[in-house]
């Protein structure tokens, strides 16, 4: 999907999104080869596995891992053969896309493993339409917070250190934002302790698990409901709530107001 912006004060917006689609490669897709890449183009992997050569260097990207081509860099990537991947892609451009990568020391990075938390992102940068609003204004808000997980992820200490069933459980909430989860169920499935899980997610990351997972609904249905022109009834069914009332009661309870509410009120704030 080609994005372009019909406000026309906002052709000196410094910062512009080119493209977001969905790329089903095949087994037959060639090698893509550029030298003094013009944009930059951020890639998350749904299926399968490709390879990455960028800057001399070389990478073997999966699912869920981001990897990045940078504006001015020299790359070459391919899917695998046997798993051709099938990813979102996302172009940008512009001055403060370049500056936010920089800021973020995101430029000189390539390649992240294994994060489905970033995936949120590109899923709400895939719902702008291409006729709406301040389209680029609406993305770079998005792309901000995209890098600055990122970064977040890059830097914090926490996360690196934590203990391998806190990871695991930590990747399982990132994948289970629609669809029921039960803690207790996950903890037999895996062989500790619900106590245990608790205990040591709070100490990596300060708050208790179904804690996160609710942190991390809430903000995708603020994302929601702020750059996309999703119904309610949409929104509930995508974030895995049983119906647009029980959604709304339960943003309600929250964030201290309805979905509908919260929609006029980002409205007024244009």
């Amino acid at each position: 999907m080609i994005l372009t912006e019909e406000a026309p004060f906002s052709a000196a917006f410094p910062f512009r999104l080119l493209s977001n689609t969905l790329v089903l490669a095949d087994a037959r897709t060639p090698v893509i080869a550029r030298s003094g890449y013009a944009v930059c183009t951020i890639e998350y992997i749904l299926h399968g596995s490709g390879f990455l050569e960028i800057n001399g260097e070389t990478f073997h990207p999966k699912a869920d891992d981001i990897y990045f081509l940078h504006r001015r860099s020299t790359h070459r990537y391919w899917p695998s053969r046997e798993q051709p991947w099938h990813k979102l892609c996302v172009v940008v451009d512009g001055p403060l896309a370049y500056e936010l990568l920089r800021l973020y020391r995101l430029d000189r990075v390539y390649h992240l493993t294994e994060v489905p938390q970033l995936r949120k992102y590109f899923d709400a940068l895939l719902v702008l339409s291409h006729s709406a609003p301040l389209l680029h204004h609406r993305a770079a808000v998005i792309f901000h917070q995209f890098v600055e997980h990122c970064f977040r992820l890059l830097h914090e200490p926490a996360a690196a250190s934590a203990a391998p069933e806190v990871l695991a459980l930590k990747k399982h909430l990132d994948r289970s934002l629609n669809v029921k989860f039960v803690l207790e169920r996950y903890a037999c499935d895996t062989g500790f302790s619900p106590a245990h899980l608790i205990r040591s997610f709070r100490a990596a990351f300060g708050i208790p698990p179904v804690e996160y997972l609710l942190r991390q609904r809430l903000d995708a249905a603020r994302r929601l409901l702020q750059y996309t022109d999703l119904s309610i009834k949409e929104i509930a069914s995508r974030l895995g709530f049983a119906d647009s009332y029980h959604f709304s009661n339960y943003f309600k309870k929250h964030v201290g107001c309805a979905p509908s509410a919260f929609r006029r009120l980002r409205e007024t704030d244009k």
